[in-house]
């Protein structure tokens, strides 16, 4: 009797442990989604119940909690019950319809998007239709006259150069098992080809905006239609259309702006219910410098037209260390649900050629953002003057033509030198960085390790040349060097632009390749 006492306790013990812990598990099996609803039930837990059919339908953590005391519980959980068993879109709409009573608008505008079968007898026949979907946008685009355009390669090139983001991820936008939009995360470096695809419509790619340095190259506002009104009046064509309307007068007044500022931004159409306004900086600039100016741009905007949202790329969301960040989707791209492809527009809305834009288009410096926002934002701290190197390159003697190359242009190796000069220390890890980089450049390279580093107090010729003989196959990446040194080159910049070839990756070595000089 003890023992089975015993093993009821630790069995309930271990059942507390799993509640306890279940907010922040995620589930996407139905059968296990089965299984803990009936567990919890048995165990009087129904919040937990209702969440566990929330999270697998991907609206949990929308809108606010919906708790056992809400006079739509029991109703609303009734019908996930049923909607587990038959997913029809006549059953979505009785739980739009529900969470809409509950004023839980984000929640069922989930399920108003939700692409369904009509009734319980074409469910055999969803899993097929949602394996053909990203075919079918793909055959639709590329019966347009649009896919027959050709781009060079170095349309290609200027296009990554002025669209991509996180060199080292990208995603490809795709369809989940309930047809809502997703992006599958690839762990590799935007290419020409996979952009050649994009821009033939065959896959449809976002970018990661923010790089690990906390630093961008663009700023993005999403003018759209708020979901409210999508909702409130069934994603109707006429009344999408009436908005987004509404929306381009919005734009209107937001270009004005920026012409005052003395700015130029370029304006997409997304392909959905609203519009990208996109500027363009120089180089990658501090993420906070961009936050600063959207709250410049927020307190020039005298209103947001009703019905209408807007969205920043940057966000003011602090991008963890283990997280991605934003996507954002790249132009001339098929909206993997409406089938329509993203374009610029002129100032009256008429679509223009993105190889026009590509050719020429504006760029604004940070020193240009910093003079606004001390003009504009007076309680911003902003340093009016950007940071340099200054390095005395004559310390060194003749430099190896390649050498001075990568110094020139690598702020990051310049940096490094400079503080060996100035300092007479190095840490360890930045010892390193600068054999990873300069030791690939031949013998005359490897005897500039060894200049840069007699300059600090710990020097030793036979453990450096222990380290040179160590010399990994191949040399540090820019990504690296950019985790490694985030808030240095946030702050003296990092923004070398290199042809992206297969099976290579930037490096500050290539500035020497790039110059025919290895």
């Amino acid at each position: 009797m003890r023992v089975e006492m015993a093993k009821t306790e630790k069995n309930h013990n271990q059942l507390q442990q799993l509640a306890n812990q279940r907010k922040d598990i995620v589930n996407i099996h139905k059968d296990v989604l089965l299984y803990l609803d009936k567990t919890w039930i048995e165990n009087d837990w129904l919040n937990l119940c209702l969440f566990e059919y929330e999270q697998y339908y991907e609206v949990a953590f929308i809108d606010r909690e919906i708790t056992d005391k809400n006079q739509y519980f029991s109703l609303i959980l009734e019908n996930y019950r049923k909607f587990a068993i038959s997913e029809t879109k006549e059953m979505a709409i009785e739980l739009m319809q529900l969470y809409s009573d509950m004023r839980c608008y984000g929640k069922a505008a989930m399920f108003r998007q939700m692409q369904l079968p009509e009734t319980l007898a074409q469910v055999i026949h969803i899993e097929e239709v949602k394996q053909t979907a990203n075919e079918e946008v793909a055959s639709n685009v590329s019966k347009s006259q649009y896919s027959k355009l050709k781009f060079s390669s170095e349309q290609i090139q200027e296009y990554l150069n002025l669209f991509a983001g996180r060199e080292d991820l990208y995603a490809i936008e795709t369809l989940n098992f309930q047809g809502k939009r997703c992006y599958q995360m690839v762990k590799e470096p935007l290419r020409e080809e996979e952009i050649r695809r994009h821009l033939e419509g065959k896959q449809t790619i976002g970018t990661y905006i923010q790089r690990l340095n906390s630093t961008v190259k663009y700023m993005v506002m999403d003018i759209d239609i708020s979901r409210s009104i999508l909702l409130r009046y069934q994603y109707q064509e006429e009344m999408i259309e009436e908005y987004k309307e509404i929306a381009r007068r919005q734009v209107r007044e937001i270009v004005k702006i920026y012409k005052r500022l003395g700015l130029s931004i370029y304006v997409e159409d997304s392909g959905y219910r609203g519009y990208h306004l996109w500027l363009f900086f120089e180089e990658w600039i501090p993420v906070r410098y961009a936050h600063m100016f959207q709250r410049v741009i927020e307190g020039l905007i005298e209103k947001v037209e009703e019905g209408i949202t807007i969205e920043y790329f940057p966000n003011k969301v602090r991008v963890k260390e283990d997280k991605a960040g934003q996507i954002i989707k790249l132009p001339e791209g098929i909206h993997i649900k409406s089938g329509k492809r993203s374009y610029f527009v002129d100032e009256d809305f008429v679509k223009i050629d993105i190889k026009t834009l590509l050719d020429s288009h504006s760029r604004v410096s940070l020193q240009t953002i910093k003079k606004i926002i001390a003009k504009y934002a007076k309680d911003e701290q902003v340093v009016s003057e950007g940071k340099n190197v200054d390095l005395d390159l004559s310390l060194f003697g003749k430099l190896d033509v390649n050498v001075e190359t990568v110094l020139k242009k690598c702020t990051l190796m310049k940096y490094l030198c400079n503080k060996a000069v100035k300092t007479g220390y190095l840490m360890h890890g930045e010892r390193l960085s600068i054999l990873y980089v300069f030791g690939h450049l031949g013998t005359r390279g490897k005897e500039f390790v060894h200049q840069v580093l007699s300059f600090t107090l710990n020097y030793q010729f036979d453990t450096t040349e222990k380290f040179i003989r160590k010399l990994p196959e191949k040399p540090i990446s820019c990504t690296k060097l950019r985790e490694q040194y985030r808030q240095v080159t946030a702050e003296f910049g990092c923004s070398c632009a290199f042809y992206r070839i297969k099976n290579c990756y930037p490096s500050p070595v290539l500035h020497a390749i790039k110059d025919g000089k290895m």
